[in-house]
């Protein structure tokens, strides 16, 4: 499959949060860890015989483990769903906000760094 527009330039908007991870809390008590990591998505465009991927654009993907209430771990994650420039940056002003909706309802995130981050990536989100 020929892709087409490989040239497209990184979203400097995504910078702030390549590669991050949170600490989650709801009420105040900590409920998981979230990692954003960046991807590429194209569009698949042509009939099946002479596909090819357009317009390429990076968007964030969501890691999330959860504290489970038998003590173990749940694991989602979710790309998103931002379809315009618009609704990216509705995304990222939720990052920004510290504050996340998801299915364990409204969590705060405090974004961590250094050895903790590395600590948590590893044990959490291993690639």
């Amino acid at each position: 499959m020929k892709i087409e527009g490989d040239e497209n330039p990184l979203d400097r908007r995504l910078d702030a949060y390549r590669g991050r991870v949170a600490h989650l809390s709801k009420d105040g008590e900590p409920v998981g860890f979230l990692r954003i990591t960046v991807e590429r998505w194209w569009e698949v465009k042509g009939p099946f015989w002479r596909r090819r991927m357009v317009n390429g654009r990076e968007l964030p993907h969501w890691h999330m483990v959860t504290r489970k209430e038998d003590g173990s771990w749940e694991y989602e994650d979710t790309i998103s769903f931002a379809m315009s420039p618009e609704e990216l940056d509705q995304e990222l002003a939720e990052l920004e906000s510290g504050y996340c909706d998801c299915r364990g309802g409204r969590l705060h995130m405090e974004w961590l760094d250094g050895d903790e981050a590395k600590s948590i990536t590893n044990e959490h989100f291993p690639e």
